[in-house]
């Protein structure tokens, strides 16, 4: 299943969500779902739809659902609503912890020095 992916004549439609407890919640989770998901890499990156900012050029997949790494920006700055079914897959992501905290910021970091080169 894909959630996020537009064209031009498919394109995200705003709702009018707030940015509440709840988006909140699921923002966070989305980043450490994305942080063990399976990577796809293009060459190039991808403009929003709406607004022309950069959003990068990763795809991501995980337990069957593809989604592109720009899919946060819709949501946090064009209030697009995810569908219900990737709402509960991501919610459905257990608390992590202070040691998986932990595990996530040096992946995080191991990544961004193998990009860099160093």
């Amino acid at each position: 299943m894909k959630e996020g992916f537009w064209s031009s004549t498919n394109k995200p439609i705003p709702n009018g969500i707030r940015i509440d407890q709840d988006i909140i919640e699921l923002l966070t989770k989305l980043c450490k779902l994305e942080s063990i998901a399976s990577k796809r890499r293009f060459k190039g990156s991808s403009k929003c739809r709406v607004c022309g900012q950069r959003n990068g050029s990763v795809e991501f997949t995980y337990k069957g659902w593809t989604w592109p790494s720009g899919f946060k920006h819709y949501i946090e700055d064009h209030w697009v609503r995810p569908s219900k079914d990737f709402i509960s897959l991501v919610l459905s992501m257990p608390d992590f912890d202070s040691t998986d905290d932990i595990v996530y910021k040096l992946s995080e970091e191991f990544t961004r020095r193998r990009r860099d080169g160093r």
